[in-house]
């Protein structure tokens, strides 16, 4: 793993888009599986997550420049997602997601009111914790497949939630408002509920989608 710089923006998977350290100068390493991305105030222009990648962690404090997400996956296997509210993250489809993999620890995962295109939690024993609200698109799904999701008392915005499988996982639902927006019959999908514990708390379920049958 290496700490990879955004420097003057560029594709994901070119070269010179990287350096080593912050401000620094193009290295000619790129980025590769398993780094840890950050953009900073010395990041500027716009990054292009261009091709499906898995990095460890991104941490965009500082940043005032603009993350755009193509239509991939970008997978984060470890406990650190930290957008900022000064930049711009485009994720306007739901065919962009962020997948968070961790399985030990909690991944903290921080929106600063961006909107993501689909989340995906699946870390078999991992934990999964809101720092603030999280919105997902209305054609998005945020889904859990593995580990606990605590949504930590934050407000959550999704056009689908899904948890229908037989795996190990838990939903803390904390104090806020789960709103689903999408327009479908079946906005919130738990049918297969074997391995799954919900703890309500005192959270609102606010159903918007518009389908019949909803």
């Amino acid at each position: 793993m290496a700490d990879r710089y955004g420097r003057a923006g560029g594709n994901w998977s070119a070269a010179g888009t990287w350096a080593a350290s912050s401000g620094g100068g193009s290295d000619g390493a790129g980025l590769n599986a398993g780094d840890a991305v950050i953009l900073d105030a010395n990041s500027s222009g716009t990054f292009t997550i261009d091709g499906a990648i898995s990095i460890v962690t991104l941490v965009c404090t500082g940043f005032t420049g603009t993350l755009t997400h193509n239509g991939v996956t970008l997978t984060v296997s470890g406990n650190t997602f930290t957008l900022a509210a000064g930049m711009t993250y485009n994720a306007t489809t739901s065919s962009r997601i962020v997948a968070f993999t961790s399985t030990s620890g909690t991944t903290n995962i921080t929106t600063a009111g961006k909107s993501y295109g689909g989340v995906t939690l699946n870390g078999v024993g991992g934990a999964f914790s809101l720092v603030d609200a999280m919105t997902v698109i209305t054609g998005g799904t945020l889904t859990l497949t593995n580990g606990t999701f605590n949504a930590n008392n934050q407000n959550v915005t999704t056009g689908l939630f899904s948890s229908s499988n037989s795996n190990t996982r838990v939903i803390t639902m904390g104090s806020g408002t789960w709103t689903l927006v999408s327009p479908s019959a079946s906005p919130w999908d738990t049918t297969t509920s074997t391995g799954l514990t919900i703890n309500p708390d005192t959270a609102t379920i606010v159903v918007s989608a518009s389908a019949t049958g909803a």
